[in-house]
């Protein structure tokens, strides 16, 4: 495999135009999103899109129950946690 200037530019054009794409992919959903809520479509800059895009591989989704529900007896964690309350 050769690596040559010409081929590096390519490249880097290559990538240059689908983070581009993304970022306006990314753009047009908080614009419908903004609509839904009756928000203004230009919510966010497209500085902060570029940045939040160029950062998305370290993003992550964490799901939590609200305490009325975790405690709640018919939760999973119900029995387990009034049985840890009566020792």
């Amino acid at each position: 495999m050769t690596a040559d200037t010409q081929t590096y530019v390519k490249l880097q054009e290559i990538y240059s135009r689908q983070a581009h794409a993304d970022v306006l992919a990314v753009q047009a959903h908080v614009a419908s999103l903004a609509a839904l809520e009756s928000l203004p479509g230009d919510l966010v800059s497209l500085d902060k899109l570029k940045l939040f895009c160029k950062n998305a591989h370290h993003l992550g989704v964490h799901s939590y129950e609200s305490l009325a529900a975790e405690y709640a007896p018919e939760s999973k964690a119900g029995p387990a946690i009034a049985q840890a309350l009566d020792a």
